[in-house]
């Protein structure tokens, strides 16, 4: 009913196109060059979606994702950081906490 089990096959096509293009690109780039390039979800009456956990990063534009201009890599020393500044001591001397534990 939300459109999730046809968007998942689209977006993993789509993700496949962007790695036959870019085949050193990480899967971070690729999702990066998917929610950079993607534009703003609309209603029915054509006014923007605001609801952000039923859009996401928005509806992908398959246009520009090929061609996104600016993408963001990350991997897993990035996440791990970013899990560390959460508050939760992953034992790694060195990496601040950037947010006070909960």
């Amino acid at each position: 009913m939300s459109g999730t089990s046809m968007a998942s096959p689209h977006i993993a096509g789509f993700g496949a196109l962007i790695l036959a293009k870019n085949p050193d690109w990480s899967p971070a780039t690729v999702k990066s060059a998917m929610m950079t390039t993607a534009s703003d979800v609309k209603l029915a009456d054509g006014s923007k979606n605001q609801d952000v956990f039923a859009t996401g990063a928005g509806e992908m534009n398959p246009a520009s994702v090929l061609e996104p201009g600016l993408v963001y890599d990350a991997g897993t020393e990035d996440y791990l950081k970013f899990i560390q500044g959460t508050g939760v001591d992953l034992g790694k001397p060195g990496w601040a906490r950037h947010c006070p534990a909960t």
